[in-house]
């Protein structure tokens, strides 16, 4: 028997008796997708917000931005992610016009099972209107769900303490690929008790940029192609169902199970860490918010996943993380 969904519904339900092969969408046909379904996978990202908290979203999506600035400093970052590896570049810029002494700069993993980050030297000494760069190399060994943090600290002209952490952008989507799927293998998934078992969910209120055309929200939520948007499958035409799956590892991770998953990093999880997403916009008395509901083969990639749509998707301070600064004691 199938096993009906526990989420909340806010209008519609996304039970198994919603998501039925061959019922037809109240709107335009399942085979065809609409207008914005098309734009969001040719549109960037919307790039409104100067905040540091927009800034650490923006770069949930792309690989090359500003992630940190203020009247002193500037922190920007350029990624190339490939399977389950990334070469990222830190740029530190002194936008003052004195050096900044004892410079230095901390990773903080909490999962260092999960993701190991390995970086560069770098001179205690920043010099005014200079910019440095730091390599690091990422390596995922299994899903993670919480991004690693980044502290500066250094000592101001006046030589009194200065320390800034922000969270630092290398998050789930960026070691993940979208895929393809027929309907009739989207619901034999989406049914398995191991995927309904390991199900996350969260309500969201929707940030007031996305709460216009639905390409907003479309091209918010699919991380550059990392999560693949499929058409008809649900039933309303304006909610959202999209496809991931966990990059193939490199020669120097895992092994094959004769089907070309990789197995090691993911203990009994025979399907790769395949993730199922519905994101479902809310109308009516329930305008302005959304519900994100991930089902996946990995109950860690499913919280990891929802996190970073709600944080993509919720008005900032109820689901954006923040840029912080205080003193060193």
């Amino acid at each position: 028997p199938s096993h009906p969904d526990t989420a909340l519904s806010l209008g519609t339900s996304l039970g198994d008796e919603m998501l039925q092969p061959g019922v037809s969408s109240r709107s335009l046909p399942p085979t065809s997708p609409q207008p914005w379904q098309r734009m969001a996978q040719q549109l960037p990202p919307l790039m409104e917000g100067d905040t540091n908290a927009d800034r650490f979203r923006r770069l949930c999506l792309l690989n090359d931005a500003v992630l940190y600035e203020d009247d002193l400093l500037q922190v920007g970052l350029k990624a190339e992610y490939s399977g389950r590896e990334g070469q990222l570049a830190v740029f530190f810029g002194n936008k003052g016009h004195a050096a900044l002494q004892a410079f230095t700069v901390q990773y903080f993993v909490r999962e260092e099972h999960a993701l190991r980050l390995v970086a560069s030297p770098l001179s205690q000494q920043l010099e005014a209107d200079k910019q440095v760069v730091q390599r690091l190399q990422v390596t995922l060994t299994e899903p993670f769900a919480e991004a690693p943090w980044l502290r500066l600290q250094f000592l101001l002209p006046d030589a009194s303490p200065r320390r800034i952490q922000m969270k630092f952008p290398v998050v789930m989507p960026k070691f993940m690929v979208g895929r393809d799927l027929s309907q009739q293998d989207f619901f034999r998934y989406w049914r398995l008790q191991h995927f309904v078992l390991n199900e996350v969910t969260s309500i969201v209120h929707l940030a007031e940029r996305l709460q216009g055309p639905l390409v907003h929200v479309a091209r918010s939520i699919v991380f550059g192609g990392a999560l693949r948007l499929h058409h008809g499958i649900d039933n309303n035409a304006d909610n959202f169902v999209l496809v991931s799956q966990l990059s193939e590892s490199s020669s120097s991770l895992g092994h094959s199970d004769g089907r070309g998953a990789d197995v090691l990093s993911l203990g009994e999880d025979r399907e790769g860490g395949l993730s199922l997403v519905r994101v479902e916009v809310g109308s009516g008395r329930f305008t302005g918010k959304a519900r994100v509901v991930v089902r996946s083969s990995n109950h860690i990639l499913a919280k990891a996943l929802c996190e970073c749509l709600v944080t993509q998707l919720a008005e900032p301070g109820t689901g954006a993380p923040q840029a912080g600064m205080a003193s060193a004691r």
